[in-house]
């Protein structure tokens, strides 16, 4: 059915990588995650879908400004929740946020918003963070936006743009399993990769 609200696009950075192991080492893993995935819905307020490595996640509001801001309040809150829990479980998330229009059913999520933060998240976005588009922002009243901090971030294809950045709780956390993934990429590739890293490590020391 037809929703309105805020959607996140994210992907587990090394997913696939990780999966070409040993299938006893894969089996353990996806079992870690499946019961990551259902304890942490469980405990937030939004619709979800997993699909491998990539999550769907929808928090439905009214389309007015204050609707908007507490949507946008709670689905910051329901979000660093998220990476806290997969930092914990040494999982990367890289992810978008976008508003507007999603047609969800029990098999299908599609929509521009769903699509547009799809687009952002896996060619555009470069480095395993969690952005919004600063325009998507317009219309969420000020006082919600403290903290969330204005980055003029590199992308991949179309140059410098402006986003908002939702960080987790734990930022030490995270910025302690980003330095070690960069050491084992650095040394063992692949390089594009060990970029994306690095430009998150940067962007979360500037936040000390």
């Amino acid at each position: 059915m037809k929703s309105r609200g805020w959607v996140l696009v994210a992907d587990m950075l090394g997913f696939k990588n990780e999966m070409s192991g040993k299938t006893d080492s894969i089996e353990g893993r996806i079992q870690e995650l499946l019961n990551l995935w259902s304890d942490i819905q469980n405990k937030v307020s939004f619709c979800s879908l997993l699909v491998s490595d990539s999550m769907f996640i929808h928090w439905s509001c009214q389309d007015d400004s204050i609707s908007i801001s507490k949507s946008f309040n709670q689905a910051r809150a329901d979000i660093r929740t998220l990476l806290d829990r997969f930092t914990a479980c040494d999982f990367l998330l890289r992810g978008a946020m976008t508003y507007g229009d999603v047609i969800i059913t029990e098999t299908v999520w599609a929509g521009e918003a769903l699509f547009s933060a799809h687009r952002i998240e896996s060619t555009v976005l470069n480095a395993p963070l969690v952005a919004i588009p600063e325009r998507y922002c317009a219309n969420v009243e000020k006082k919600y936006l403290v903290g969330v901090p204005v980055r003029d971030l590199p992308t991949k294809s179309e140059g410098i743009q402006r986003f908002r950045l939702i960080l987790p709780n734990k930022v030490q956390s995270l910025t302690s399993l980003l330095v070690k993934r960069y050491d084992d990429l650095a040394v063992n590739g692949p390089a594009d990769a060990a970029k994306k890293v690095r430009n998150a490590i940067d962007e979360l020391k500037s936040q000390e």
